[in-house]
């Protein structure tokens, strides 16, 4: 156990007791309850010396040691415009970011090209209130006021870039619209959406999260499977079933932390077995779609 530092978006000081093998996931779960509920879960980006913590992760890949100071960012949604040519009947396109205010605006064109392919040499960014000004690549977004829902970053070049799937919807839709189209037309019987990471609600409307054209939305196919986790008492052991729903690029990491949070089951000393594959004991990092957990699959869950 080490007692850190959690540098909190306040920029104040908060000390928390965490284990070695704790997740980030699990950190940031602790933070979103210790700290008021005031940034959930998928808000948060936690950085150890500059580096981005990954939620797989546990605190011992990153030697954590005592009094080390963890950064909390609270990440937000912003578009880009980008102006096209009008006399031919193009409108103007958006693009977004997930970003903190800690970011440059030449993090911003790097995000730009990794994400949508933009070409960087040939573009340069202004805000609609200084329009005869370019913004410089070495400023912090939050120096020139750049915060979720308040201002929109204007592109001042026309660079063309083709989508690999496109589906039409009106930005007041609501995000289980999309999904409604997502099952007529793919076939998905429980899509779950995601914007750089962050799971779309299906109560929320698109324009909520600033959700522009273009935007890459990961879709998720997913399913249901059972647990049947051992228990022992007075001597005798039997199987509960528990339901957990999943996609396959689930880990049993990710099972694993489902159990315990959702359903508050002691994973400590438990193990999961697969019937069809009699003797292996699939490792926290192993996907599920590796070993065939399909829909409707059963799973069992062992005391060690």
């Amino acid at each position: 156990m080490h007692i850190i530092k959690i540098v909190y978006i306040n920029a104040k000081e908060y000390d928390m007791i965490v284990g070695d093998d704790e997740t980030v996931l699990e950190v940031k779960n602790r933070i979103y309850c210790s700290f008021g509920r005031e940034l959930p879960v998928e808000k948060q980006q936690l950085e150890f010396n500059g580096l981005e913590m990954q939620d797989e992760n546990t605190m011992q890949c990153y030697q954590i040691d005592n009094y080390d100071k963890i950064l909390v960012r609270e990440m937000y949604g912003i578009s880009v415009f980008r102006p096209l040519n009008l006399s031919s009947g193009q409108s103007n396109e958006r693009y977004g970011l997930i970003v903190h205010k800690d970011y440059t605006v030449g993090d911003l064109k790097l995000m730009l090209q990794r994400q949508f392919g933009f070409d960087i040499t040939r573009i340069r960014l202004t805000l609609p209130n200084l329009l005869s000004n370019y913004l410089m690549d070495d400023v912090k977004i939050g120096d020139y006021d750049i915060f979720a829902g308040s201002t929109v970053i204007t592109m001042q070049v026309r660079i063309e870039i083709d989508g690999v799937f496109s589906m039409e919807v009106e930005d007041n839709a609501t995000v289980e619209d999309l999904k409604i189209q997502i099952r007529q037309t793919l076939g998905l019987r429980f899509p779950q959406l995601q914007l750089n990471g962050v799971i779309l609600q299906s109560n929320s409307t698109l324009r909520s999260y600033q959700l522009p054209s273009h935007s890459h939305i990961t879709v998720l196919d997913m399913y249901f499977i059972t647990c049947m986790v051992a228990q022992t008492k007075i001597g005798i052991t039997f199987h509960l079933p528990y339901t957990l729903f999943v996609h396959k690029g689930n880990t049993f990491g990710d099972l694993r932390l489902m159990l315990q949070t959702k359903h508050g089951i002691d994973m400590t000393n438990m193990r999961f077995e697969l019937l069809d594959l009699p003797g292996y004991e699939p490792t926290d990092n192993c996907a599920i779609y590796y070993v065939g957990l399909d829909a409707d699959t059963t799973l069992y869950v062992s005391e060690n």
